[in-house]
C-alpha cells in the first residue's frame, strides 16, 4: 500500500513546474490556468488524507477501528522509509483530526508499541520550529535519493517572502536577495525529481486509492464518529425508535442496499389486500375518488387518462412491468382525491388492491420493508417529476393528446407541458406568483400575511393578533439552532422555520418566562424559561442574527412586562382537526430529526459558485438554502447557453437535490443549480450520514423516505395544478372566430407579432369606416342631422326610432 500512494504522488510531483511557485499563483482565483500541476498535487494530498479518515469511519465496531488505525501507522512508518514525507503527513492528518480523535475506544485498542510508532512519526514532522525536524533531514538528503518532500511547506515559505520581502529596494533597485531566497526555496523541492523510485506499480490497488468514495465536511464526520463510538461496541434499545433494532454485526451496512421489493416482500401485504378483475374499458379509480388503496397489477395493462378543460386525454399507458404500483398518494395524503382515471386495457386485466391503513402499520413493524416500500414510491414519484421535462416515445411520433373543437377552436396539448419549454413557462409562472405574493407594499397586506401564516401554523382560528415579525435564528439549549420567523403576539412568543421542507415551530407562553436578557454586545436575546413549562425541553432560549434586535427586545419585554402585571390567561392551542389532505403516515420523531440535522453541513457559495451541474453525475446529497438565492438553469439546446428557469430563496424553504439523491451513485443532475448572489449558505444533508444513521436506527430509514415521497408528491401535485391553470388560461375562447384563427398561429419572430398588431389596427379603421358608412346623405346632408334614426348592427332590419322632439 505504501509503495503504490508513493508512485501515485511521484507521478503527479515530477509534473509539478518551477513557475508555478511563483507569485503565490496556486492561491489566486485562476491557478488552475496559472498553477495546474501544483494545484492538482495540492488536491490530490488532501484527497488522499479524507480516503484516510473515511476508510477508518466505515468500519462499524471499535475492533475493527483500532485493527484499521494501526494498519495505517505501519503504513505510514513505510512511507517514512520510503522518504515519502508528502504521504506521511497525510496520514498523520488524518490520525490527528477531530473525528477520528474522537474513537476513544478504538484508541484504547492501540498497543503500546504501535502508539511510539505513532507519536514517532509525529516527531518526524511536527510543527515545532517551523518543521525544524524536517528541514533538517531534507538538507542531509543527496539530490540522487529518491523523495517526495512537503509541497504545503515549501508553499507557506515562498508566501512570507512575499509577504516580508518586496521585489524592489527603497532605492528602485531590483530586489535579488529576495529572488535568491525564493529560487532556494523552489530549487530545495525541485533537486529531488531528477531521482526515480523503481517500484512495481499494481494497478488495482492505485486504482481502489485514487477513486474511492471520500467524506468531507468536519460536522458530518463529526457527527458519523460520535455514533461509532456510541454503538460501536453495544445495541441500540430504544423505545422511541418505534421496534427499530439494530442489526448484528454481520447485518451492518446491509440494510439500504438491498431496495428493491420483491414478490416476497409484496405477500408481506396480502392480508390486507384484494384482487379484483377489470374488462376492457372499466374503470379502476374514478374521477374525484377517495382512494385509500395502493394498486399493483397483476396482470393486464391500464392507461391512466385526465380531464385537462373538459376533455379527456390519454396521459399515460401502464403495463405490469412498467411500474411497481399507483395510487400511491394515499400513503402520503388522507382521502385524497384524484383528477386523473384509470381504465382497464385489456381483458382480463387484474389488480391488487392494499388497503393503506395496513401497509402503514405494517410498515411501523417492519423496518426493512418499510424502507424498500418508501424508497419504491420515493422513485416513482421522482420519475414522475423529471418527466415534466422529457417527452416519451409515444409523444415524439404522434401528437395524440392534441384535440381540436371546430366550434370554439380550442386547442389542447397536454403533452406540451412535458417538454423543457412547457416546465420553463410553468416554473417562470410559479415563480412569478411568488415573486409577486412577496411584493405586497401594503402595510395592511403585509399584516394580513403575517396573521394569515401565523393562523395557519399555529392554528389559533384568529384568537391572537400579530403586533410584531421578525427574521432571526432560535436556538433551545445547546441544540443547532434553526433560521425562521418570530412571530410576536400579546400573550406569545412563536417561531417558524422550515428545515429541509419541515415545518420546526415553537410556542413559549410570556407567562412561562422568567427573565429576559440582551448580551453579547447587544446581539443576542436570551428567554430564562420556568420549570411549569412541560413542553419545553431546555431552560433557556437564545435568539439571534435580528435585523433590529433592539426593537424585538423592546417589544418582547414591554408585552412581557404587561403580562406579570395582568396576569392574564394564556390562549391555549385548540385541538388541531384533521383535514381533507392532511399529511399521514410516519414521519420522523423530533428526536431522529435531532440526529439526522447534528450530520448537517453548511457551504458558504460566492456568485456564479454551481452547486449541481445539469448532466453530470451528482454525490447523494440533499440540499436547502438557508441564506441568499440560487437560479435553476437549464440546457434547453446545446448549441445555446443555459436559461434560468426559476430561482430558489432563502425565505422559500425549498429542498432540492432529491432526484439524484434517489438515483443514488451516478445519478445525474436534471438542471444546474447556481449561486445567485455571494454569502449565499447551503445546507447539506449528506447521504453516507443518513445511511450509516439507518445502521444504527433501522426504522427511521423508512420514515425518513416517508418524509421525503411527501415532499416530492407536494411538488408534484403542486406542478399539476399549474399545468391545469396554464391550459385554462390558453384555452379561452375568442368569440371573433375569424380573428381566432391568426392569433393561435405560432409566433416565431418579431415580425409576426408586427402583422398581428397591424391586423388589428387595420381591423378598428374598417369597423370606423363601416359605422360612418351606415350614415345616410339626404339633400347633401347626413340623416344624424335630420333624425336620430338608429340601425341594430347584427339584425339586418332596420327599426327606426323616432324621437320624441325631432329636429325642424
Amino acid at each position: 500500500m505504501a509503495r503504490q500512494m508513493t508512485l501515485l504522488d511521484e507521478q503527479m510531483f515530477h509534473k509539478v513546474k518551477a513557475k508555478e511557485f511563483l507569485g503565490g499563483a496556486w492561491t489566486k482565483k485562476d491557478a488552475n490556468v496559472r498553477a495546474p500541476n501544483l494545484s492538482k498535487f495540492i488536491y490530490h494530498t488532501n484527497r488522499v488524507a479524507a480516503w484516510v479518515v473515511t476508510e477508518i469511519l466505515k468500519e462499524t465496531t471499535s475492533v475493527r477501528i483500532t485493527e484499521l488505525i494501526t494498519k495505517f501507522i505501519q503504513i505510514g512508518q513505510e512511507l517514512l522509509i520510503l522518504r515519502n514525507y508528502a504521504g506521511v503527513m497525510n496520514i498523520l492528518t488524518a490520525l490527528h483530526s477531530a473525528p477520528i480523535g474522537r474513537l476513544k475506544s478504538a484508541w484504547n485498542g492501540v498497543s503500546s508499541r504501535d502508539r511510539k510508532d505513532f507519536d514517532d512519526l509525529t516527531e518526524s514532522l511536527s510543527l515545532l520550529g517551523h518543521y525544524k525536524n524536517y528541514r533538517e533531514t531534507l538538507k542531509t538528503l543527496p539530490p540522487t535519493t529518491p523523495c517526495i518532500p512537503l509541497i504545503p511547506v515549501t508553499c507557506s515559505d515562498l508566501n512570507g517572502l512575499g509577504e516580508v520581502l518586496e521585489n524592489t529596494t527603497d532605492d528602485g533597485w531590483i530586489n535579488w536577495d529576495k529572488h535568491q531566497k525564493v529560487a532556494n526555496h523552489i530549487w530545495s523541492v525541485k533537486r529531488f525529481m531528477r531521482a526515480r523510485y523503481y517500484l512495481k506499480p499494481v494497478e488495482v490497488i492505485k486504482d481502489y486509492i485514487q477513486y474511492s468514495e471520500t467524506w468531507e465536511g468536519e460536522k458530518t464526520l463529526a457527527a458519523i464518529a460520535k455514533l461509532r463510538e456510541t454503538y460501536g461496541n453495544s445495541t441500540i434499545t430504544n423505545d422511541a425508535m418505534k421496534k427499530s433494532v439494530k442489526p448484528s454485526v454481520e447485518e451492518l451496512g446491509k440494510v439500504t442496499k438491498d431496495t428493491k421489493m420483491t414478490e416476497k416482500d409484496w405477500q408481506m401485504f396480502s392480508a390486507g389486500a384484494e384482487t379484483k378483475r377489470y374488462g376492457v374499458s372499466e374503470h379502476i379509480v374514478p374521477r374525484g375518488a377517495s382512494s385509500r388503496h395502493l394498486y399493483k397489477i397483476k396482470k393486464g395493462s391500464v392507461r391512466i387518462e385526465q380531464y385537462i378543460h373538459g376533455h379527456l386525454i390519454n396521459v399515460s399507458h401502464v403495463k405490469e412491468k412498467d411500474v411497481e404500483l399507483f395510487g400511491e398518494m394515499s400513503l402520503f395524503f388522507s382521502n385524497p382525491h384524484t383528477e386523473e382515471v384509470v381504465v382497464a386495457e385489456e381483458t382480463p386485466t387484474e389488480i391488487i388492491k392494499f388497503s393503506t391503513d395496513f401497509v402503514i402499520d405494517k410498515c411501523k413493524a417492519e423496518p426493512a420493508l418499510s424502507e424498500k416500500l418508501h424508497k419504491t414510491v420515493c422513485r416513482q414519484l421522482s420519475d414522475r417529476l423529471r418527466q415534466f421535462g422529457q417527452k416519451s416515445k409515444t409523444e415524439e411520433k404522434k401528437d395524440e393528446g392534441t384535440t381540436t373543437t371546430k366550434k370554439n377552436k380550442i386547442v389542447i396539448n397536454p403533452t406540451a407541458a412535458s417538454t423543457p419549454e412547457g416546465v420553463q413557462a410553468l416554473d417562470k409562472k410559479m415563480s412569478k406568483e411568488k415573486k409577486s405574493s412577496s411584493r405586497l407594499n401594503s402595510t395592511s397586506k403585509k399584516k394580513k400575511t403575517a396573521e394569515e401564516d401565523f393562523s395557519r401554523l399555529f392554528k389559533t382560528r384568529g384568537n391572537e393578533i400579530v403586533i410584531k415579525t421578525y427574521t432571526c435564528v432560535l436556538k433551545k439549549g445547546a441544540a443547532k439552532g434553526y433560521k425562521g420567523t418570530l412571530y410576536l403576539t400579546h400573550n406569545n412568543v412563536c417561531f417558524a422555520a422550515d428545515v429541509f421542507g419541515r415545518k420546526q415551530k415553537e410556542r413559549i407562553p410570556l407567562g412561562h418566562i422568567n427573565e429576559i436578557e440582551l448580551i453579547d454586545n447587544k446581539k443576542r436575546i436570551v428567554l430564562t424559561l420556568c420549570t411549569k413549562s412541560s413542553d419545553i425541553e431546555s431552560p433557556y432560549v437564545t435568539i439571534k442574527d435580528f435585523e433590529n434586535i433592539s426593537d424585538a427586545y423592546g417589544v418582547i419585554t414591554q408585552f412581557w412586562n404587561q403580562r406579570k402585571l395582568s396576569q392574564t390567561e394564556t390562549v391555549e392551542d385548540e385541538e388541531e382537526k384533521t383535514e381533507e389532505g392532511e399529511e399521514i403516515g410516519p414521519s420522523p420523531t423530533e428526536d431522529e430529526w435531532t440526529k439526522i440535522l447534528e450530520g448537517t453541513r453548511s457551504v458558504h457559495l460566492n456568485k456564479d459558485d454551481a452547486i449541481m451541474t445539469q448532466g453530470f453525475e451528482q454525490p447523494e446529497r440533499l440540499y436547502q438554502i438557508t441564506e441568499g438565492s440560487c437560479r435553476i438553469e437549464k440546457t434547453l439546446d446545446p448549441d445555446q447557453s443555459p436559461v434560468v428557469v426559476g430561482v430558489i430563496r432563502s425565505q422559500d424553504a425549498t429542498l432540492f437535490g432529491e432526484i439524484s439523491f434517489l438515483e443514488g451513485p451516478g445519478g445525474r443532475a436534471t438542471a444546474s443549480v447556481v449561486a445567485n448572489e455571494t454569502g449565499t449558505v447551503v445546507n447539506i444533508i449528506e447521504g453516507y450520514y443518513l445511511n450509516i444513521l439507518f445502521e444504527y436506527y433501522p426504522g427511521l430509514s423508512g420514515r425518513f423516505y416517508h418524509y421525503l415521497g411527501t415532499v416530492i408528491a407536494k411538488r408534484l401535485k403542486m406542478r399539476e395544478t399549474a399545468l391545469l391553470k396554464k391550459d385554462e388560461d390558453e384555452s379561452e375562447i375568442d368569440p371573433d372566430e375569424d380573428r381566432s384563427e391568426l392569433e393561435n398561429v405560432s409566433l416565431e419572430d418579431k415580425s409576426k407579432k408586427n402583422l398581428v398588431k397591424r391586423t388589428q389596427d387595420m381591423d378598428k379603421k374598417s369597423k370606423k369606416r363601416r359605422k360612418s358608412s351606415n350614415r345616410i346623405f339626404v339633400e347633401g346632408k347626413p340623416t344624424d342631422e335630420l333624425s336620430p334614426t338608429v340601425y341594430h348592427k347584427e339584425g339586418g332590419d332596420k327599426k327606426p326610432k323616432e324621437d320624441k322632439k325631432p329636429k325642424e
